[in-house]
């Protein structure tokens, strides 16, 4: 199994980092469907998925 990490391992999270910071959770929580994977993310995970590896997504913020 390999686990990411979602915020800059993912998806470029540099545009709500300063709210992320100020732990401003809401805000941070409605850019999150403008955010978009890096580069090669979506076909790395999709290679995974076809060569059977189990992958999980973590993140430290919290859950509302």
């Amino acid at each position: 199994m390999i686990i990411f990490d979602l915020y800059q391992t993912l998806i470029d999270s540099a545009e709500p980092e300063p709210l992320h910071r100020k732990r401003k959770w809401n805000e941070v929580y409605s850019l999150i469907q403008s955010l978009k994977p890096y580069l090669g993310i979506d076909a790395l995970l999709f290679k995974l998925y076809e060569q059977g590896v189990l992958a999980a997504i973590v993140t430290s913020s919290p859950r509302t």
